[in-house]
């Protein structure tokens, strides 16, 4: 499993200055993510934590706890929630009063109220499922926040970001589990959830893709976002299988070093 973590703070920020900032949380079943942004752009905060899916809600509870962050005077406050029980369907199939049972019988999975979200750009409708325990969690830490429908806001930007290759497979990667999108002229041909345990999985999963579409892997290149570091074994192991791999171009945040390289904070630049 990838384990990477990012602490970064503006020697200037404190809560004397959030009436002037938005902070976004974003909370999954494996981490949690924090950035806090002020006016015009500029970071001023930037933190994640993973931890194990089997000790996740105490784990949030908590970092929450004892995270001074969610207490300050924020003008405003978007949370999402990741979460691996994703669908998608054409909006002309999709039929809401059905959402449930279609996401159930695509994911096999359904631990909470099916939500669902247009994503305009290519026509479709995202469907998914938040852990109850979780968003409950998250409500309370933050009742009044703006929600963000993560998926859509991940794979727009996967198909932003790779638009410059007419054929691109994207891999999100995560501590637990990673997401696979594949596109081919600005249409979406696949996207799955996959969980892993070993860097040979990771590789696994995507070269099935690469093969269930007959794309050569000597020719598509491979686009990288999230928990993933170029010294990593995954990363070595697509070098030797796929030509053209790559980190997705994530433009970075105004103020963060650039030893924070931004495909790590993808998460925190959606819907910006």
């Amino acid at each position: 499993m990838e384990r990477l973590s990012i602490n970064y703070k503006d020697n200037n920020f404190g809560p004397d200055v959030a009436d002037e900032c938005t902070l976004r949380a974003l909370i999954g079943p494996d981490g949690l993510s924090f950035s806090v942004r002020r006016k015009f752009g500029k970071i001023q905060y930037l933190q994640t934590w993973s931890f194990d899916k089997a000790q996740r809600e105490n784990a949030l509870r908590r970092i929450l706890n004892n995270e001074e962050l969610p207490s300050f005077p924020f003008q405003q406050v978007e949370l999402m929630y990741c979460t691996p029980t994703v669908a998608l369907t054409p909006k002309r199939m999709f039929d809401a009063q059905l959402a449930g049972d279609y996401l159930h019988t695509l994911t096999d999975q359904l631990h909470g109220k099916a939500e669902f979200e247009a994503l305009d750009a290519l026509d479709l409708m995202v469907i998914w499922a938040n852990e109850t325990k979780l968003t409950a969690i998250g409500d309370y830490f933050f009742p009044n926040a703006q929600k963000l429908p993560y998926t859509v806001g991940l794979i727009e930007a996967l198909k932003k970001y790779s638009a410059e290759s007419d054929v691109a497979v994207c891999v999100h990667i995560r501590s637990a589990y990673l997401q696979i999108a594949a596109f081919e002229r600005g249409n979406i041909l696949f996207f799955n959830t996959f969980a892993y345990e070993k860097p040979s999985d990771v590789l696994y999963f995507t070269l099935l893709v690469y093969d269930q579409f007959h794309l050569k892997a000597s020719d598509v290149p491979l686009y990288i976002s999230g928990e993933l570091l170029k010294d990593s074994e995954i990363y070595k192991q697509y070098e030797r299988f796929i030509r053209h791999t790559k980190f997705l171009p994530v433009p970075p945040f105004s103020g963060v070093q650039e030893a924070i390289m931004p495909h790590i904070y993808l998460d925190q630049t959606m819907f910006l």
